[in-house]
């Protein structure tokens, strides 16, 4: 990462008036690079389930080459966090209505792909591990959605976790 009034990587003095040009905290330009792809039977859009704790849907997660040892040791997990980028969103707006129906609302208090970063977010049941590829259930996603990262979820035994109740 460069600092405010640095120039960034590979620019110059134009790109640098421009930065001072505009809000400090609009600066930064951040780049992911997918660790893996989701595949599933969710063709579009308009085939997601609502929520990804009311989801029966199926697939499974392919790793790229040189991600083949990132699974070892989820063996024994229940539930992962998904994050993955939304790559069928083309645009957004601040105000949205919930499944196009109800009262205009703010991004950030729906579930919608259409966001300014366009990253989502999944808990999914982890059903199995095979070389470079897992099984997963509860779905949200669609087919092709690159994957960004994943985290186990643990837990204490018997508590409920708050990511399980919805």
């Amino acid at each position: 990462m460069y600092g405010y009034n640095a120039y960034p990587p590979s620019r110059g003095p134009d790109q640098y008036n421009y930065l001072h040009s505009i809000k400090k905290e609009a600066c930064m330009i951040i780049c992911y690079r997918p660790i893996g792809v989701l595949h599933c039977n969710i063709g579009s859009r308009k085939d997601i389930p609502a929520f990804f704790s009311t989801s029966d849907v199926a697939g499974w997660i392919d790793f790229y080459n040189g991600y083949e040892d990132v699974i070892r040791g989820l063996d024994g997990v229940d539930r992962i966090i998904v994050l993955f980028y939304f790559h069928l969103s083309k645009s957004y707006s601040l105000l949205q209505k919930r499944r196009r129906t109800g009262e205009l609302k703010g991004v950030f208090s729906l579930r919608s792909p259409d966001r300014p970063n366009a990253i989502g977010l999944s808990v999914l049941k982890l059903k199995g591990l095979t070389g470079s590829r897992i099984f997963v259930e509860g779905l949200d996603m669609v087919d092709g959605s690159p994957i960004l990262d994943i985290w186990p979820i643990r837990s204490d035994p018997g508590k409920v976790s708050h990511l399980e109740s919805g």
